[in-house]
């Protein structure tokens, strides 16, 4: 093929008409032949205002090389070129009214616009009412309700400079409004009442009563957030050894022995036997943990912050050949932070699964560590915050919820049977019945619709 190859547009093939109706951003169904392509091609602007007034036998298609459609021209070599061409040769995108070049719809000399309805770039001017460069920049940049129409789709879909004009009307209405709004809002907030009755001006509210149900309700939802994040940090939780310390005086008497001045603002016993304080001010509850032994109550594994402090990780991945007694005192010789270290087991045979949880003495030392890895025993490994998984506490004497066997004061209910007993002391294997939802199946079950039930409001509340 020579530099620039020249065919008859009727002889072109099936593949040669394909890549000029691609030229033309059109595309034939597949069951069209040359004839109907051809028809298709006579449908484009571009093509009958640029070689519209010659026959088909007398327009020639220029391919370029590679056999890429270029141009067209006619037979009697008075019509060179219908695209324009750039400096550079190329050519760009071509305005379907008066077929030159769109360089971009950004372009702020020729004020180019891209056509929301057919696709096709098109000049400001070519249009029979030209935008100014204001509107023209408001337009470029309006929201997608507001198209950009070429002449032809504007008879179609209507002018898209009425639309903008309406919108922005309407914009303006609705401004106006609320600055109405606002002012009566401060007029009557601000007048004594007597003024106001003197004035017949009611005191009912202006904003409308959806309005303010809305509103209210966000306020309630925002309220509840805030206070959710206020007591993760004035709370603090602690698991004692002392099972004899059980009612809130015992416990705010043992903890005043070791804290004078300290005012607890609420304690109570969880229902997994860890005692929560919570105190006034974050300070406070910041300045018991810092200072917090582990013999207090008789004993326990230290005092943490729910929510945002939580202060234990857990590494993962942990095959090697040293026991446990050699890393964790590697571990606790290079990271002093480190309180607590805990060789997780599987509940089978009791084998160590790859696991260390590791209680650290602040949150910054454990983000720390969380961040740069752990190394121990010349390896290092992956270390990820713990968070313990969202579960329903059910007592597997009466069956009830919120509480264990170890604290529970009700009369016993069978989770196999559901008759008056305890469930250890029931040998049935088979014909099961729900204490909850009376179904074929034990208490507690992943079936069972009232344990779903509890688990989707506890998961939500845990949010």
């Amino acid at each position: 093929m020579t530099e620039t190859n020249k065919v008859l547009l009727t002889n072109l093939s099936s593949d040669q008409l394909d890549r000029v109706l691609y030229k033309f951003q059109l595309c034939a169904p597949s069951d069209y032949d040359e004839e109907g392509k051809i028809g298709l091609l006579h449908c484009s602007k571009v093509f009958s205002k640029g070689v519209g007034d010659y026959q088909d036998n007398q327009i020639l298609a220029i391919f370029n090389k590679r056999g890429i459609f270029v141009d067209f021209e006619s037979a009697d070599g008075k019509l060179k070129a219908i695209f324009f061409k750039s400096q550079a040769g190329k050519t760009m995108y071509p305005c379907s009214v008066c077929c030159q070049e769109v360089t971009d719809r950004n372009d702020t000399s020729g004020l180019g616009l891209e056509c929301n309805g057919c696709g096709w770039y098109f000049y400001n001017n070519c249009t029979n009412n030209p935008l100014s460069k204001e509107m023209f920049d408001a337009l470029k940049d309006s929201p997608n309700y507001v198209k950009i129409l070429c002449p032809s789709c504007n008879s179609v879909y209507g002018s898209a400079h009425q639309k903008l004009k309406r919108v922005e009307r309407k914009v303006d209405t609705v401004l106006d409004n609320i600055v109405n709004v606002e002012t009566r809002i401060k007029n009557v907030s601000k007048a004594p009442y007597n003024t106001i009755a003197a004035k017949g001006i009611s005191r009912e509210p202006i904003i409308p009563p959806r309005v303010m149900d809305s509103l209210k309700s966000l306020s309630k939802e925002k309220e509840a957030s805030v206070n959710a994040e206020r007591l993760k940090r004035t709370r603090v939780v602690i698991k004692p050894e002392d099972v004899t310390i059980r009612t809130s005086r015992d416990i705010r008497k043992a903890f005043n022995r070791h804290y004078t001045g300290m005012v607890i603002k609420h304690c109570r016993l969880t229902a997994s036997g860890s005692i929560m304080f919570e105190f006034d001010d974050e300070e406070t509850a910041k300045e018991v943990q810092a200072a917090w032994l582990t013999t207090f109550f008789g004993g326990n594994k230290g005092m943490k912050v729910p929510g945002g402090y939580n202060t234990t990780a857990m590494v993962k991945h942990v095959y090697d050949d040293h026991d446990e007694e050699t890393i964790r005192k590697d571990i606790q010789d290079n990271y002093p932070s480190v309180t607590s270290c805990e060789f997780q087991k599987r509940r089978s045979d009791q084998s160590f699964n790859g696991m260390i949880k590791l209680e650290f003495s602040s949150r910054d030392a454990m983000m720390d560590v969380v961040k740069n890895k752990i190394k121990f025993c010349n390896q290092r490994y992956i270390v990820e915050e713990f968070r313990r998984k969202s579960r329903v506490i059910k007592c597997s004497k009466c069956q009830g919820w919120g509480h264990i066997h170890r604290y529970c004061t009700n009369a016993p209910k069978c989770g196999k049977c559901a008759e008056n007993h305890e469930s250890r002391s029931c040998s049935i294997t088979s014909g099961f019945k729900c204490v909850h939802c009376k179904k074929d199946h034990q208490a507690g079950s992943f079936e069972c619709a009232v344990y779903k039930e509890k688990l989707a409001k506890f998961s939500q509340s845990a949010l």
